[in-house]
């Protein structure tokens, strides 16, 4: 934009995942989407649910509501109106990760959205997760990050259906723990750096750079501005694994597929190379498994040395912010 002569940027359609004060030389206005939808239908179709389940359940109930950016003013209406509506006043909350918007979850971070418990009156509390969204990816990354919550309701504000979603999580957990094994006896990696827009951290890179290096590992710095199996298998066998910083959802999702060797994510990495002490299980128990901790906190400011906000201990030279 500065090349073309440009004075202002105007972003229109995402999240602020890169502050406006730390965007270069050019002054920056978001203007956030925001889609509109039947909240009142929403509050019906939940309030029914969650009456027939109460009726047929003597346990206690604790929502909480979420969703994708362009409809969290309606979840956030939503949410208050349940209150209301359902009897639960100081039941009902929406989920927040700071520095995201109170409702907000990505597909790479989500909050915690509570946890089981009993009360005074030895009755269990059980979190039922409302999200609104006309998809799948980003409520499952909210479903990656609580184990321990066992419904997750979706609404589709277009179709204005109601669903109850389940998530395979031992199945995901048990096939990147396998990568993350078998990266852990690779001798050379190759870092991906994503250059499209700023999926990119070179924070990020500079901190897996340094942890890949010190394990005592040849490290390979790749820019891309997509991932391919073919660029990905022009690298082998010089490369014995990969750790790709542009989405890590790719890796969730789809690194077992990419090529015949390990693609992590930066989280992954810290477990493969780094040994920070919270990879899945040795065990191949689905219970187990379905409860190992995975976080999804890559734009999370309180995220592990993994993620874009993460401000390391005075002294370590990758010091940076999420624009870096």
């Amino acid at each position: 934009a500065k090349a073309l002569g440009c004075d202002f940027l105007v972003h229109y359609g995402h999240s602020c995942l890169v502050p406006s004060s730390v965007t270069g030389p050019l002054k920056s206005l978001y203007v956030f989407v925001e889609i509109s939808f039947d909240v009142d239908h929403l509050v019906a179709c939940v309030a029914d649910e969650l009456g027939r389940r109460r009726r047929d359940d003597d346990d206690d109930v604790a929502v909480v509501v979420a969703g994708t950016i362009q409809f969290a003013s309606g979840a956030r209406r939503a949410a208050k109106r349940l209150s209301e509506s359902i009897g639960l006043h100081n039941r009902i909350s929406v989920a927040r990760e700071h520095p995201l918007s109170a409702g907000e979850v990505l597909g790479c971070t989500a909050p915690a959205l509570g946890e089981e418990g009993r009360g005074e009156d030895n009755k269990t509390t059980r979190t039922v997760v409302v999200f609104v969204a006309d998809g799948r990816f980003h409520l499952e990354a909210a479903m990656l990050r609580n184990p321990r919550v066992e419904r997750f309701l979706r609404y589709d504000p277009y179709a204005k259906i109601l669903t109850h979603e389940r998530y395979d999580r031992a199945r995901v957990v048990k096939t990147r723990r396998e990568a993350m094994r078998r990266a852990a006896t690779a001798r050379a990696v190759g870092v991906i750096l994503g250059t499209l827009g700023r999926q990119g951290s070179p924070a990020v890179l500079g901190r897996v750079r340094k942890l890949v290096k010190g394990s005592g590992r040849k490290c390979v710095v790749i820019l891309a501005s997509e991932l391919s199996t073919a660029l990905l298998e022009a690298f082998v066998p010089s490369v014995d694994a990969f750790v790709q910083l542009a989405c890590p959802r790719l890796s969730i999702d789809w690194g077992h597929a990419l090529c015949g060797v390990p693609v992590l994510s930066s989280y992954e990495a810290f477990q493969a190379f780094g040994n920070a002490g919270t990879m899945a299980p040795e065990t191949d128990n689905d219970d187990d498994l379905a409860t190992a901790p995975y976080p999804m906190d890559y734009y999370s400011r309180d995220g592990g040395p993994w993620s874009n906000y993460y401000v390391p201990p005075s002294g370590d030279d990758t010091r940076a912010t999420a624009a870096s």
